[in-house]
Order: structure tokens, then C-alpha cells, then sequence
């Protein structure tokens, strides 16, 4: 059996739920080409980064949170659902459904 504790660049999500057609828009970029977070907008210079393309996020793991309570979920160990176009944690869609 495999270890993937020691693997690198994998997401596992742990739910995924079927979600309308998202509109599309392009990944902002700086004056020199880098592409900048699509919550704070400061170029993405880290190793490590958050990329939904589905959902047009493109964002450092500080700025990955709740879009209804801003809870952080960066470090993506929790479980996190789509409803309405916006990221929800499982409190926050709890009380929406």
C-alpha cells in the first residue's frame, strides 16, 4: 500500500456537491504577470496555493474561508460545501439547508 502522507500537491475533498453552472471570469494578473488572489488580490508568490478553477478561486491558503463566516479553511481539513456559488463551511451549510 502506498503512503500519501508523503506526497505532495493532492487535494482529497471529502464531500463534493453538485453546484449549477458557475459563471467563468479570468484570473487577474499584476503589472508583472503574476496572478493575484482572487480574495485579498496581492500576487500569489507561495509555494503553496488554493486553485478551484470550477469555482474561479485562485487564492492563498490564509485567504480560503467561509463565504458566509469567514471561518478559515486553508488548511482544507475540514469538511466545506458549495451552495450558491459560495464556499460554506459545514455550520454554515447546516443552517442554510
Amino acid at each position: 500500500m502506498k503512503d500519501f502522507s508523503k506526497k505532495r500537491g493532492f487535494v482529497f475533498l471529502k464531500e463534493y456537491v453538485d453546484a449549477p453552472e458557475l459563471p467563468k471570469h479570468d484570473l487577474k494578473h499584476d503589472t508583472n504577470g503574476r496572478t493575484v488572489c482572487t480574495d485579498c488580490g496581492e500576487p500569489v508568490r507561495t509555494e503553496v496555493k488554493i486553485i478551484m478553477e470550477e469555482l474561479n478561486i485562485f487564492c492563498h491558503p490564509s485567504c480560503f474561508k467561509c463565504g458566509i463566516c469567514s471561518k478559515p479553511m486553508g488548511d482544507l481539513l475540514n469538511n466545506m460545501f458549495l451552495r450558491q456559488g459560495k464556499i460554506h463551511c459545514e455550520s454554515c451549510y447546516t443552517k442554510a439547508i
